[in-house]
């Protein structure tokens, strides 16, 4: 049953032509009729219900290749940024077509390829390049690892000094202008791992199709990465964008919302005071008499009228509420705890 719902095909031989009441099994034809008895009520069944499956597949390929092609066209030639989504059934090969478009289409211009780890992007690596020569197109392929990624070429990780990355990454900093390289009062104070760091010989690659973790998504784009013309996602992604759900849990009291937002300066607050309170009294009123669980939809747009628009637009104005800290390269993780 767990084949059949993971999209396999799935066939019942019986160890007999004729249904009978006892428990003989193919062993038992095996020693009473022969090995030839076994291969035959096999290829029976086999060569009758297999033909069809297979003129299905094909024809779904066919149809996948079709779609696909239509599709990137389309996204290619709009003037706006569109998103098209085609469903396909497992064992089809949408991610063999999704490479080999992607080989076509990065033929002068950058396709980012999204998958779901790593590991996957390792693989599909390979298989990029193998169609790239089938193709006889010369392109570039890479894989974009993050920080906390395995560098391949060592096996250790891909930043050297992790713990200083996740400490300012904690406060919204950006690790790369704080923890990696900054310029100090005219001085440039590097990371001690900087001219080594595999993380940092990755931001000056250049390729023409980027395999990326579903994780990056949902993150600032790297900068070595070029606009890319088109984005092809493989698989379900929407899990790589929640926060919250590991780790330890940030709490947000109602007495918090209900306080006035300060920022660095009094003009600063009162703008964020006059427009983003609005904002916060639609969460409060939504979370209001909630029942334990994930929030509902409805209570959001339903019961109080809070838009996407309205989110983002919060989003921006509390993060102008945050507090810069002094955090600079090769500071000790004794420093630099306490300054975050």
């Amino acid at each position: 049953r767990r084949w059949r719902r993971e999209g396999r095909t799935v066939l019942k031989v019986k160890p007999r032509k004729l249904t009978r009441r006892d428990k003989g099994d193919f062993n038992d034809t095996l020693v009473e009729e022969g090995p030839q008895a076994v291969r035959d009520r096999i290829y029976h069944l086999t060569s009758h219900q297999m033909a069809a499956p297979r003129a299905h597949r094909m024809k779904a390929i066919g149809q996948l290749s079709r779609a696909m092609g239509a599709s990137i066209a389309e996204l290619l030639a709009a003037e706006e940024n569109q998103t098209h989504c085609i469903k396909v059934d497992t064992g089809i090969g949408k991610t063999r077509e999704a490479i080999k478009h992607a080989v076509r289409i990065a033929d002068g211009q950058t396709v980012v390829l999204a998958v779901p780890t790593h590991k996957l992007g390792n693989e599909l690596l390979q298989r990029v390049e193998d169609e790239a020569k089938r193709q006889k197109i010369d392109i570039r392929a890479a894989v974009w690892r993050g920080r906390e990624a395995e560098d391949p070429e060592t096996g250790e990780q891909m930043c050297r000094d992790i713990d200083a990355v996740r400490d300012v990454q904690s406060i919204g900093e950006s690790a790369q202008k704080t923890v990696c390289r900054q310029e100090v009062d005219g001085t440039i104070l590097e990371c001690p791992h900087f001219r080594t760091c595999a993380y940092q010989a990755q931001r000056k690659r250049k390729a023409d199709i980027w395999i990326v973790p579903h994780a990056v998504l949902f993150s600032r784009k790297p900068e070595t990465i070029p606009a890319p013309a088109l984005v092809i996602i493989d698989e379900s992604f929407w899990d790589s964008g929640l926060r919250g759900v590991e780790g330890h849990p940030v709490i947000v009291s109602d007495a918090q919302l209900d306080a006035a937002p300060y920022a660095r300066s009094l003009d600063k607050s009162a703008d964020l005071d006059a427009e983003l309170k609005p904002i916060r009294r639609k969460l409060q009123a939504a979370l209001r008499d909630h029942p334990p669980g994930p929030i509902e939809r409805n209570r959001l747009t339903g019961l109080t009228g809070l838009t996407e628009d309205e989110c983002i637009a919060a989003a921006g104005m509390e993060w102008k509420r945050k507090i810069s800290v002094e955090v600079y390269p090769g500071m000790s993780g004794t420093e630099r705890g306490k300054a975050v």
